[in-house]
């Protein structure tokens, strides 16, 4: 393999490529203090002093191209506006696979304990196809499961091999959020309930725009505090997180709004007392002022997650408004009733990958019923009902073991000022996998592409603190010596 390749190997000991000359960084970082008092200064540590070679920013500029069209929707709205399909992943994606084997951190990767939980999962995707309700769709849904989703989890994980390339794929994942926003306000409309949507794409529906957006906000805030000072890059970033506000606000999702609390209550919980008290400050004057720029659609639905029906009605709110959101309520209750009895009724393989529609519409005909053709709207019943109970495991286990990646990262580099971005990527990052967990309990994402992106980024930003660490255990006895 060549060298300078991703990644470049390095000598742990100097921080520096092995075999080649100490890197002569511009940035140099202060070790802790040492038992003597003395704080030398050593070179910028292997996960942030990665070697950029020209494959490697071709392999980081294919993946941004990706990210963008994929997760700022520019791949939906050309075919909604042009009729023509880009076919981007069909470029994008063998590409970045090449690059990843070339790199020679596939095994690791894929090897780590969210690669296993990931490699389980779809496999047993695929196992689920034999007894599936309608066996070519479920077929169709692996092949595109494991062609975008299982293999965005290897690329991140390989050509994210230092905390330099994680800065540009987080930075990536920022820029898409300001894309989609434009997409949204320039191509959305509103129902006859008064709710925000699109008339296309993958993040058409309220629900899923609300939580499109709060899953992209943290990259934003990452990118944000990674300026170092207030010019254009922060000024930008604000803009954006107040326009994903208030297209969030637009949708009317309940969901959106519970996971947006959830979200700065994690915030809130990491703020010295000091700031919390100025938080509360800030919310104080911050509510009032952002009242005005929620739709009356979307308070009156809010209003229903306090207030019983009656009560509303008494206050002489919305009809049209209130009827949709009870009844979007008792809609949910039935299908989740309905997921978990299918869930008992096949608890190995399930009815089959994205087939609860089908199942469901079945045994509403047995029954002489009317069928509802609608999904489980609970990504964990979704997976649960689809795929079984150890499909549900599979699941919860990777979702779960990204999470406790994301908490030990942080907890390892709190406190240690040279390993600040780890520490703000491994919060951003835990903040977005919250919202996660919070609004797949109101939509149908299980074999969407938000779990295996996060839980590559918890991989390989695992990765870099341990190398990051390592550097500075390394170079304390060495200046203690020279002391």
């Amino acid at each position: 393999m060549r060298r300078g390749l991703i990644p470049t190997p390095v000598d742990n000991a100097r921080g520096r490529p092995t075999g080649q000359a100490p890197l002569q960084s511009p940035r140099r970082w202060v070790a802790p203090a040492m038992a003597g008092g003395v704080r030398p200064e050593v070179p910028t540590s292997a996960a942030e002093a990665s070697s950029f070679s020209p494959l490697g920013a071709f392999g980081i500029a294919v993946l941004t191209f990706y990210i963008l069209f994929r997760m700022g929707m520019v791949h939906d709205v050309i075919g909604f506006r042009f009729g023509v399909n880009s076919h981007y992943s069909y470029f994008c994606i063998p590409v970045l696979v090449l690059l990843s084997l070339l790199g020679g951190r596939m095994p690791k990767i894929i090897g780590s304990t969210a690669g296993i939980w990931l490699v389980a999962y779809t496999i047993w995707i695929g196992a689920s196809i034999p007894t599936s309700a309608w066996r070519g769709a479920s077929f169709l849904l692996f092949k595109d499961y494991l062609f975008n989703d299982f293999t965005i989890f290897v690329i991140i994980g390989c050509l994210g091999a230092g905390l330099a390339e994680q800065k540009r794929i987080m930075t990536a994942m920022a820029a898409a959020l300001p894309i989609f926003t434009l997409i949204a306000l320039k191509t959305g409309i509103y129902s006859q309930t008064g709710r925000y949507a699109l008339q296309f794409g993958t993040f058409g529906a309220t629900n899923d725009m609300a939580a499109h957006v709060l899953f992209l906000s943290p990259f934003v805030v990452f990118y944000m505090l990674e300026r170092e000072r207030f010019g254009f890059g922060r000024v930008a970033s604000m803009a954006t997180l107040l326009v994903g506000l208030m297209l969030m606000f637009r949708t009317g999702s309940r969901a959106g709004l519970l996971a947006m609390v959830l979200m700065l209550a994690v915030v809130f919980f990491w703020l010295s007392p000091t700031r919390k008290m100025l938080a509360i400050a800030s919310l104080v004057i911050a509510v009032p002022l952002m009242l005005p720029l929620v739709p009356r659609a979307s308070l009156v639905r809010y209003m229903t997650m306090f207030s019983n029906t009656a009560e509303i009605e008494a206050e002489g709110t919305a009809a049209g408004s209130l009827i949709a959101a009870e009844g979007s309520s008792e809609a949910r209750k039935e299908l989740l009733r309905k997921s978990i009895q299918t869930t008992l009724e096949h608890p190995i393989l399930g009815v089959g990958a994205g087939q609860f529609i089908v199942a469901s519409a079945e045994q509403a005909k047995e029954a002489g019923k009317r069928a509802s053709w609608r999904v489980t709207h609970n990504s964990y019943t979704q997976v649960s009902s689809e795929l079984g109970v150890p499909g549900f495991v599979f699941y919860i286990g990777l979702l779960f073991t990204t999470g406790l990646h994301f908490i030990s990262v942080r907890k390892s580099v709190t406190g240690i000022p040279q390993l600040r971005s780890i520490h703000r990527m491994a919060s951003c990052l835990l903040v977005s996998w919250v919202a996660y967990c919070i609004f797949s309990a109101f939509g149908s994402f299980g074999y969407m592409q938000y779990v295996p992106m996060l839980a590559a980024f918890a991989v390989s930003l695992k990765l870099s603190a341990k190398q990051a660490l390592e550097d500075i255990r390394s170079a304390q006895p060495l200046h203690d010596g020279r002391a």
